[in-house]
C-alpha cells in the first residue's frame, strides 16, 4: 500500500498502530502453568530419543526438564499422554537454562508446512491443565 498520499495524521495513526502490535507481541506473555509430565523426545533430524519431563507449559512454549544439550535452533518433538490423551507435539529449542534447580530447555511450538498445525491439540492440553492447576503469577501482578 502506498502512503505517501495519505494525511500526516493517517500515517501516524498507522505508524503508531503498527509500533503497538510490535511491542504487544513482543511482550505479551501468556498463563504458564508449571505440571510434571513424563515426556519421550524425538530429536526430528537424527531420529534420535530420550526421556524427559515438561516441567511449565504456557499455550505458546514450553519448559524441558533435560541434561540433553541441544543446538540452539533443534526441532523436536515431545510425545506423551495426559489425562487419557496422546498428544505429539512439535517444538524447536529457544534457549537453555535453570528454573527452580532444573536444568532444561526452553522451546517454543510451531507450526508449518513440515511440521503441522499443533494449535488445537495445545489448546486442548492447556484447558485441561488450567482445570487442574492455577497459573503461575506473572511478576509484577
Amino acid at each position: 500500500m502506498n502512503n505517501h498520499n495519505l494525511p500526516l495524521s493517517v500515517k501516524l495513526k498507522i505508524y503508531i498502530k503498527s509500533k503497538l502490535a510490535y511491542v504487544w507481541s513482543k511482550y505479551h506473555v501468556a498463563p504458564r502453568y508449571y505440571i510434571v509430565i513424563p515426556i519421550e523426545v524425538t530429536i526430528n533430524k537424527k531420529n534420535e530419543k530420550f526421556h524427559a519431563s515438561i516441567i511449565n507449559i504456557s499455550r505458546t512454549g514450553v519448559f524441558i526438564e533435560t541434561n540433553q544439550k541441544l543446538p540452539k535452533g533443534t526441532v523436536i518433538t515431545l510425545h506423551f499422554t495426559f489425562q487419557q490423551e496422546e498428544y505429539c507435539l512439535p517444538v524447536k529449542q529457544i534457549s537453555d537454562h535453570t528454573i527452580i534447580n532444573s536444568n532444561g530447555i526452553g522451546a517454543k511450538f510451531i507450526s508449518d508446512k513440515f511440521h503441522g498445525d499443533p494449535t488445537e491439540a495445545v489448546n486442548q492440553l492447556i484447558e485441561t491443565i488450567s482445570n487442574m492447576v492455577p497459573p503461575v503469577p506473572v511478576q509484577g501482578s
